[in-house]
């Protein structure tokens, strides 16, 4: 039996393989190609053990090996380097040690999605960096007409009558070719955003679980989408408030001498999820209900930011339990009453 590790990088990834008793047996660098790496795990049989830290580009190494039989573990790399800080010894920087961590059951394993939610994350995401690029072609344009200054008759410049005032405009150069350059930029993302968009709704429309999340107030297709995508396994989560962790909705706790502190949000997990979150937050917030009552009552000590966060909470937990149940926000809402109510704590866990 080996025990191999693997510390993948942009063009050359370092490997060390271990025998039973902990003898290093390979080590050394390897192309960062299928190529490459099927040739420095080659001879060592069908019952290695792999560890793969999950660095930026991990999935075609991870899928490639899969697929040739190899028992591949996906690891965690903050929680390894916290277990390897408090094992005796040291590893050094930048390299695997997958003899020990491997033997003793000490990877801190990350969650693999499986392909095709993989693929609906880079989808989502794609969507999501057009969206960026279309924000700051309009905070450019804005900044070009504050620098002259020109200010729009209505209320934006990017409507389709205001488009149409931003092409009619006939500025100085080279402000006038920069306008015209990012008014091609824009009207071209907005032609590819309205593509992404159409194939959105389509896998929405097939996606029962994803029509049962639009049912939250705040999410439409996309968003219900997202959250799904970043989810993954419902499953993986043991309760809720698990998932609240993973959007990193919850505070930070600091614990020394018996005394305990709650600070800022983690901000961990995905950042995507907590993003969806926040944004149904606003509009939930917006329709009487529970979370209306809940929201007003944090606001006037918490101000509006925190109460918004609390509610992207509590929502992070009623979509737990949607997923988990089947059923629809409207059937969940009762449960979101603030805590000591009746019935509170039944979808709250």
């Amino acid at each position: 039996m080996f025990y191999a590790g693997l510390d993948l990088g942009k063009r050359h990834s370092y490997v060390a393989v271990v025998d039973e008793r902990g003898r290093i047996v390979r080590q050394g660098r390897a192309e960062s190609s299928p190529e490459g790496l099927l040739w420095a795990l080659s001879g060592l049989g069908p019952g290695l053990k792999l560890a793969l830290e999950a660095t930026r580009a991990w999935e075609w190494a991870y899928d490639l090996l899969s697929d040739q039989g190899l028992a591949v573990t996906l690891v965690h790399p903050a929680v390894s380097r916290a277990i390897a800080s408090a094992r005796p010894g040291k590893r050094p920087a930048g390299r695997p040690h997958p003899g020990p961590d491997m033997r003793a059951d000490l990877v801190a394993r990350a969650y693999v999605a499986h392909k095709e939610t993989r693929a609906l994350r880079e989808l989502l995401r794609y969507r999501a960096f057009l969206v960026g690029l279309e924000r700051a072609v309009k905070n450019r344009i804005h900044a070009l007409l504050d620098r002259l200054p020109v200010r729009p008759p209505m209320a934006t410049p990017f409507s389709r009558k205001g488009l149409g005032w931003l092409a009619g405009l006939r500025l100085p150069e080279p402000y006038g070719a920069e306008l015209a350059g990012l008014l091609r930029l824009l009207s071209a993302l907005r032609q590819e955003l309205a593509l992404v968009a159409g194939r959105v709704r389509e896998v929405a429309r097939r996606d029962e679980r994803a029509l049962l999340l639009t049912t939250v107030p705040g999410l439409g297709y996309y968003l219900a989408l997202l959250v799904l995508a970043e989810i993954g396994d419902v499953s993986r989560f043991p309760s809720a408030r698990h998932l609240a962790s993973y959007a990193g909705l919850v505070p930070s706790t600091y614990a020394s001498g018996g005394v305990v502190r709650h600070g800022a949000i983690t901000k961990g997990g995905s950042r995507f999820l907590r993003w969806a979150l926040v944004e149904a937050a606003i509009h939930a917030v917006r329709r009487p209900g529970p979370l209306q009552e809940f929201y007003r009552r944090l606001l006037v000590g918490k101000g509006a930011q925190k109460a918004r966060v609390a509610v992207a909470r509590k929502l992070a937990k009623a979509i737990f339990w949607m997923l988990k149940t089947g059923r629809s926000y409207r059937e969940v809402e009762p449960y979101l009453a603030p805590q000591g109510q009746a019935g509170s704590r039944l979808y709250m866990a």
